[in-house]
């Protein structure tokens, strides 16, 4: 029998952490429940909370995505444990007692992900975000609330800032900003010699931006 939440599922002898959301995983039948908490992906850790636990055997399988950047390291009540890494998944074998908590962190990095359909088309990622340029509100429309979009066709344009840069050696050139998701380039911002301030696709609302480098 397996149980589908957002920690993830459940079965005889493993517990599944494919998503990394603050969720709760509650099985009355097996005297388990288990809480995840994560600011992800602003933070690169997540933690797991067995509230309830019989101290009966229990693989942890946390799922490694393809972005993580070194190695997974895991702790549980605060101590650095062994682990194993194979076939997508950090195992951690453990007779799991109420109030044990296992803390894992999955390194991230910037890189970059390639268009399909042109291979000339870059996106810069951080771990598994999508980091657009924010290119302000200059010749921006006063509102976007309109009757007709299509009146916004013909609105003034900009020159849009090319990156002209090491593609192989993101963080020669890209800095963090401080500990948001926020970063900086060196000034390869093409014509004039432009410094670009990345932020998250999914945090940036109201305002020209670029993505495809």
């Amino acid at each position: 029998m397996r149980n589908y939440c957002k920690i993830q599922s459940i079965d005889d002898e493993a517990l599944y952490v494919n998503l990394f959301i603050s969720s709760q995983l509650d099985i009355e039948e097996k005297g388990l429940k288990v809480i995840q908490e994560t600011s992800f992906p602003e933070s690169d850790r997540t933690t797991l909370t067995f509230q309830e636990a019989t101290g009966e055997p229990l693989t942890v399988k946390v799922r490694v995505p393809y972005w993580v950047d070194g190695e997974v390291l895991a702790k549980v009540n605060g101590e650095l444990v062994d682990t194993t890494v194979k076939s997508g998944y950090l195992y951690l074998d453990r007779n799991w007692q109420s109030g044990d908590k296992m803390e894992v962190q999955l390194p991230m990095n910037l890189h970059t992900y390639v268009a399909k359909d042109d291979k000339k088309k870059q996106v810069i990622m951080y771990g598994p975000v999508v980091l657009a340029g924010a290119l302000g509100t200059e010749n921006f429309p006063q509102t976007d609330i309109l009757a007709d979009h299509q009146a916004l066709n013909n609105h003034p344009l900009i020159d849009v800032t090319v990156l002209v840069a090491n593609e192989h050696n993101l963080n020669e050139w890209v800095s963090k900003v401080d500990d948001s998701l926020t970063f900086k380039t060196d000034t390869v911002g093409q014509p004039g010699n432009e410094s670009v301030t990345l932020i998250p696709f999914y945090a940036l609302h109201y305002q020209r931006y670029t993505i495809y480098h």
